[in-house]
Formats: C-alpha cells, sequence, structure tokens
C-alpha cells in the first residue's frame, strides 16, 4: 500500500511540475538580465511573403556555452500559423554602425531549428498591439494569442564571453502574421530589421514605436559556464580572430 501511494504521489508530482524547456521569471540566464514581455505591448512583424528577419543584443554575464534560447512570438488577428522552420543567428556587434545605430557586425553562429527541434509554450491570453516596421504601420488591440518558443540542449552551441555583446537574430522565412513581442525593459539601442528595400541598399534599420522611442524585444539566453580547459581553448581562439 505505501509503495503504491509513493507511485502516486510521485506521478502527480511530475503532472504539476513545467516542463523542463521552459523558462519562467526567476529561472537563470546568461545575460545583462531577462528580457521578458511587455504585457499589452507591441509585437514587432516579421514580413510575410519574402519578410525580415529580427534581431536584438545583449550582453554575456558569464562565459559559456549558449544551450538554451527562449523568446516570446504572437500572429496578428490571432491567425495562428504553423512553425516548421525558422533560423537562428548570432552576431558581433557593431556599437555604431554606418547610419548611427548599433547593429549586428559579423557572423559568429546560425543554426535551422525544425519541428522537434523546439518547445512552444502558451501564455494566458491577453490584448497586444501589432507594430509593422517596414512602414511604420501600428495597430491597437489586434490579438491576443501568444507563445514562448523554447530552444533547449543545442548541439554544438555559440560559446559566449563575459562582458561581449552580441545580436540574437531570428528569420522565420515569411510565415505571415507572426511577430515577435516587445520587452519591458529596454537595453542599449533598439532592436533592428532587415530592410531589403530601402533606397540606400538593403540594410538594419531601428524598430521605433509611434513616438520615436526604441522598441527592443523579449528573449532570454541561458546556458553552461565554460570549464577552465574550454576557457583557454576559447582564448586562444579569440586572439588568432
Amino acid at each position: 500500500m505505501r509503495r503504491s501511494f509513493c507511485w502516486v504521489l510521485l506521478a502527480c508530482l511530475l503532472m504539476a511540475a513545467p516542463a523542463l524547456a521552459d523558462w519562467f521569471e526567476g529561472d537563470p540566464y546568461k545575460m545583462h538580465w531577462p528580457q521578458v514581455p511587455l504585457w499589452g505591448g507591441w509585437d514587432v512583424e516579421f514580413g510575410s511573403g519574402d519578410g525580415w528577419p529580427l534581431g536584438d543584443d545583449w550582453t554575456c554575464i558569464e562565459s559559456g556555452t549558449v544551450e538554451d534560447i527562449h523568446f516570446w512570438i504572437s500572429w496578428n488577428m490571432d491567425l495562428e500559423q504553423p512553425i516548421d522552420m525558422f533560423t537562428v543567428f548570432i552576431f558581433s556587434n557593431n556599437p555604431q554602425g554606418p547610419w548611427g545605430w548599433s547593429e549586428p557586425d559579423m557572423l559568429l553562429w546560425m543554426r535551422e531549428f525544425s519541428v522537434g527541434d523546439f518547445v512552444i509554450r502558451y501564455e494566458d491570453y491577453f490584448t497586444q498591439d501589432w507594430l509593422d516596421p517596414s512602414g511604420p504601420y501600428y495597430y491597437d488591440d489586434t490579438h491576443g494569442l501568444w507563445v514562448q518558443i523554447n530552444i533547449t540542449a543545442i548541439e554544438d552551441p555559440f560559446v559566449q564571453m563575459a562582458g561581449d555583446t552580441y545580436w540574437l537574430v531570428i528569420d522565420f522565412h515569411g510565415i505571415p502574421f507572426l511577430g515577435w513581442k516587445e520587452t519591458d525593459l529596454n537595453y542599449m539601442d533598439a532592436a533592428v530589421w532587415w530592410d531589403r528595400a530601402d533606397s540606400h541598399g538593403a540594410r538594419w534599420e531601428p524598430v521605433l514605436d509611434p513616438a520615436g522611442a526604441p522598441v527592443d524585444l523579449a528573449f532570454v539566453i541561458t546556458g553552461m559556464p565554460l570549464t577552465s580547459t574550454e576557457d583557454s581553448d576559447w582564448s586562444v581562439i579569440k586572439k588568432l580572430y
């Protein structure tokens, strides 16, 4: 009887425990601070058709691998679309950029993620606003559906170094109605979007709200610290690079 009770209790605890892939406020992180979503904030469109990637920067606070990436997205008018694949890039940082704002510089790492490589967690429904940076165009109270995307246990992960600033860039390759959620606390300059049709030629443009203020995006970087051997090896690689 006691053994049966223990198994039932264990099963209940496992059912109540959150999925290990999810990230919750208070969980560990490996960046300046977790850029959690702003309730009722802007959701920045990736763009349909050819689409455009979006990116935002972070500063590493502890050297080590980027094994987990978490970010929040939504669908305009709640027109949820299947996500079969998306690409994640990590760039170095150009703090000034050719046009006066910080932007991604050199490509350091990239990976395509397909179904089975990530976990989707649905969040509580609430009304949100929509921002198309290509206009820019702004729409109030267009949708309420949003989710957390969790990429964990990444094989051959990127190794970040404490004090360095990087850019996380994500491309959904034109999935319609899809946007990346605004964060509640901005860091450094605005997030950016890739403008293929700019009169100056394709370039990174800042994401700005209707008042011209910078908009940053909701994501969290986590991972493992370097071992002493890995730290030494990576220092040599950085010097050669």
